[in-house]
């Protein structure tokens, strides 16, 4: 009887690839991204086999943000991390080094040939890190998050291979959808709250006039506050979009006395609901956003 239970036991650890821990299979891999479009992105190609969790809830900016002892334990107790990087969460720069040695940090910033891979050699400036508002740079994001999860749970290597070649068939659907939805009023200028919107204006070929700020920390001066109001004054903005996790005061005081479109964008998809179909619901909604101010101009 002993015999019998030693050589199972010896069977059953035989089966076991070299790089799985126990404890790892006892339980679905630990995820934590940093911003929720990544965590979208996570329950697209890990589904069901991980638990993943996102770091910064609704209306949360991620350029003012500091952790709390609570969202440290988070990152410690997980097996990988996704972030951007420093360009995007700072904060975390600190916190992810100090975790190096007992977390898989993985930062999901496409290189210059993933960013410029049959597209135009332009491309957003080096502030703008909303990659994921372009789709094909999204399933980018996704085929490194795809190999991550294959390298710490080797097990469900194909469960994740499937998922991410079913996101590729979506994402190549909703990259011609939205393109065709936003193609009448690809002519309509507007202006953003701040310049987070480059990836998804290129993709699109959109006319953003300007932003109020370049980044979400620093405030453009009197001078290019004047070359908005400008622009607004002589007719050539349809709609200002403003964005839930910052006070807009500044930006509505530029149309003040100017009839203009203003719209809600969340570029963070903070209210969205966390899916395996919940970035494509994202995106859908963004564009119905756009979409709706945009087109209220061609409507007059």
């Amino acid at each position: 009887m002993i015999r019998t239970l030693l050589l199972t036991i010896c069977l059953y650890s035989a089966c076991l690839p070299a790089f799985a821990k126990p404890s790892a299979l006892a339980r679905p891999l630990q995820v934590v991204s940093s911003i929720k479009p990544l965590h979208l992105l996570v329950l697209a190609i890990g589904g069901d086999r991980v638990d993943s969790k996102v770091l910064l809830k609704a209306a949360t900016s991620p350029h003012h943000y500091a952790l709390r002892l609570s969202e440290m334990k988070t990152l410690s107790d997980a097996d990988v991390v996704f972030w951007i990087g420093p360009q995007l969460e700072q904060f975390l720069e600190k916190p992810l080094f100090n975790l190096r040695d007992r977390v898989s940090v993985v930062a999901l910033s496409p290189s210059a040939r993933e960013a410029n891979a049959g597209e135009s050699s332009q491309h957003p400036g080096d502030q703008d890190s909303h990659f994921w508002l372009d789709p094909q740079l999204a399933l980018v994001l996704a085929g490194h998050i795809k190999n991550a999860l294959i390298n710490h749970d080797g097990l469900n290597k194909q469960y994740f291979q499937d998922n991410f070649a079913e996101f590729r068939r979506h994402i190549q659907n909703l990259d011609r959808q939205i393109a065709a939805r936003l193609e009448p009023v690809r002519d309509v200028g507007f202006i953003v709250l701040h310049d987070a919107y480059g990836f998804y204006v290129q993709r699109y070929g959109l006319n953003q006039l300007g932003a109020l700020s370049r980044t979400a920390e620093y405030h453009q001066g009197a001078r290019h506050l004047d070359g908005l109001r400008k622009q607004i004054k002589q007719g050539r903005v349809a709609c200002l979009f403003r964005e839930p996790q910052f006070d807009a005061r500044v930006f509505r005081a530029l149309a003040e006395g100017v009839e203009i479109g203003f719209a809600e964008l969340d570029p963070l998809a903070g209210l969205m609901p966390a899916s395996k179909d919940g970035y494509m619901e994202f995106m859908q909604h963004l564009t119905a956003q756009v979409f709706k101010c945009l087109s209220a101009r061609n409507a007059n």
